[in-house]
């Protein structure tokens, strides 16, 4: 069975096993050290700068960069249709808009004050595109110039800057320098088997899938369903926050 470990734990880690020659990195890491009020944004940034003094390559699936950008899509998109309720906004909205993004704003008060993630899901976001006009009408902001001003150039630009910033490495699965870093044959049959033992989300098992194929010793999670199929599923470890590890991962026995 595999293994989990809190961030302040890499130190131990490493001394006792030495420095490995990259780790994985999912993509609730990549978030939380993007965003300076996320929860885990301290912890993220702490693990982030031991790894950076052990010389630690953080390594990333492709499918990591898609899942960023899709989560600063709905970051940007929700932060500013929130703006537009604000009595200082530049931009006209009709009634009928400012009624959906009220009843909209009242959902995303309640998931901060229950901890949850306060970014609207890709359902509600679709529920504010069609109450808007597609193009500028009357004064009223169309919603093709809304994605102009606020997404135009921003979503690849931010995934630059967090690949600058840690000196993300890629893996991918296809290239020939690539099979170096496997010690075995990565079987995407086996993410199904994956996604069966403990119900884990496909995207999770498709990391977990990876992480167990390849050379590298851990993975780098905010997530508890991955932290558990770690646990679960293979010999690998799983270095998670502090609050994450004490409150629900410690006491698991498999």
């Amino acid at each position: 069975m595999g293994s989990c470990h809190p961030f302040s734990a890499i130190d131990v880690y490493v001394n006792q096993t030495g420095a490995p020659s990259g780790c994985l990195a999912d993509t609730n890491f990549l978030i939380a050290m993007s965003d300076k009020d996320h929860v885990f944004h301290d912890d993220a940034q702490f693990l982030a700068e031991q790894l950076a003094a052990y010389g630690i390559p953080l390594v990333v699936s492709v499918s990591a960069r898609a899942e960023f950008i899709d989560y600063k899509r709905r970051v940007i998109v929700t932060e500013n249709l929130m703006g537009m309720l604000a009595p200082s906004s530049k931009w006209r909205i009709s009634a009928s808009v400012r009624s959906v993004l009220t009843s909209q704003k009242g959902w995303i008060d309640n998931q901060a004050r229950s901890d949850g993630e306060p970014y609207l899901t890709d359902t509600r976001i679709k529920a504010c595109k069609q109450i808007f006009l597609p193009r500028n009408q009357s004064g009223h902001i169309g919603w093709i110039e809304f994605c102009q001003e606020f997404l135009g150039d921003r979503l690849n630009g931010s995934w630059d800057l967090l690949v600058e910033q840690l000196d993300l490495n890629y893996l991918d699965m296809r290239a020939e320098d690539s099979r170096e870093l496997f010690r075995k044959e990565l079987q995407w049959e086996k993410m199904y088997r994956l996604c069966e033992h403990t119900a884990l989300g496909s995207q999770d098992a498709m990391i977990l899938n990876v992480l167990d194929a390849s050379i590298f010793p851990f993975v780098i999670t905010m997530d508890f369903d991955l932290a558990y199929g770690v646990m679960a599923s293979t010999d690998k470890v799983a270095f998670v926050p502090e609050n994450l590890y004490r409150n629900r991962l410690k006491r698991l026995k498999f």
